[in-house]
């Protein structure tokens, strides 16, 4: 029987969170049947109702296979398929191997799983379980319109340019995991004299630079990690560890080697380029560099989001007292 009792192939915590509407929220109870009942009473129960599309053989609470009313027509049907089967059991037609999956199967991955199985068995229901135990059925028209709904979510609460979650799903997940109280830090990455750069090199070559940190973020950043885009040059990354420091080194060491594609071989043997500053004030401005301040709650307890970006501010003030790409974790 192809299961699927865990999550696989793990995801970013902004996939997961992004579709944390379970599987078990859009099953119904099926018609469940016994291993020995006849076919032909398996058959009279699908006539009886128009509307049912699989029927799910249970013993004991454990799922043995599932039968669709498209399998049963075929079965029943020329000149011999019913006075063959008729007076056998459902054992002997049933599907021994349908998908099943645990009720607390986010519903993409589920989605996933059931466009990937042959093309007879397309669109047939998904057995769900629950303690590896029966627990109901979804359709495949109820999976997809739920998928369907899931990502226009998705594309509504990300960053347009970076496709990374944006303000409402950080402060989610944030807000989350101060109420769990499990160890965390919280990475808040931006870019210094990226506002010269925009000025002097224009607003697509400045969209490249982020795009560039944002792929930074996801290829360094471990698989259980949040990755968040706030907006501008301004980014986030949630770890469930207080061991960041060869993160905070690797994105550094790999930005400060990226950042010079941006640049024109010219403005690079300056080591400067020209723009004006805030004040309106010509100025020469570094090669670009980020400044990543780390939040922890190792030693003090956080409030809330709010909280957390107060102490940010602090450190992020610190970080950009120099001039080179620095961290600090507190």
């Amino acid at each position: 029987m192809d299961r699927l009792l865990d999550n696989g192939q793990e995801s970013r915590p902004c996939c997961r969170y992004l579709s944390n509407i379970y599987v078990g929220n859009l099953c119904c109870d099926s018609y469940t049947v016994l291993p020995n009942m006849f076919s032909g009473q398996v058959y009279d129960i699908f006539l009886k109702k128009h509307t049912r599309v699989g029927i799910t053989v249970v013993q004991n609470g454990h799922v043995e296979g599932l039968v669709t009313r498209n399998h049963m027509d075929h079965m029943m049907s020329g000149q011999y398929g019913y006075s063959l089967y008729a007076r056998r059991p459902i054992s002997v037609i049933m599907d021994r191997r349908p998908l099943v999956v645990d009720f607390q199967m986010p519903v993409d991955m589920v989605a996933k799983m059931a466009m990937a199985r042959p093309a007879e068995k397309l669109y047939d229901c998904i057995v769900v379980t629950h303690g590896g135990r029966y627990a109901g059925i979804v359709t495949i028209k109820a999976l997809l319109e739920k998928s369907v709904e899931i990502e226009v979510s998705n594309a509504r609460h990300q960053n347009p340019l970076t496709g990374l979650p944006g303000n409402i799903l950080i402060e989610q997940y944030l807000s989350e995991c101060i109420k769990v109280n499990q160890p965390f830090t919280v990475l808040y990455i931006d870019i210094d004299n990226f506002k010269a750069y925009n000025d002097v090199y224009g607003f697509e070559k400045g969209d490249c630079i982020i795009m560039m940190l944002a792929r930074l973020l996801e290829t360094c950043a471990p698989r259980t990690a949040f990755v968040g885009h706030v907006g501008g040059d301004d980014f986030i990354i949630v770890l469930k560890t207080y061991a960041v420091e060869i993160l905070c080194e690797q994105l550094i060491a790999a930005f400060d080697k990226q950042v010079r594609d941006g640049y024109t071989p010219e403005d690079l043997q300056k080591g400067f380029i020209v723009a004006k500053n805030r004040k309106g004030e010509i100025e020469q401005f570094p090669v670009m560099s980020i400044s990543i301040a780390g939040v922890t709650n190792k030693k003090s307890d956080v409030r809330d989001v709010f909280h957390l970006a107060e102490l940010a501010v602090g450190l992020k003030k610190r970080c950009k007292r120099r001039w080179t790409s620095s961290y600090i974790v507190e």
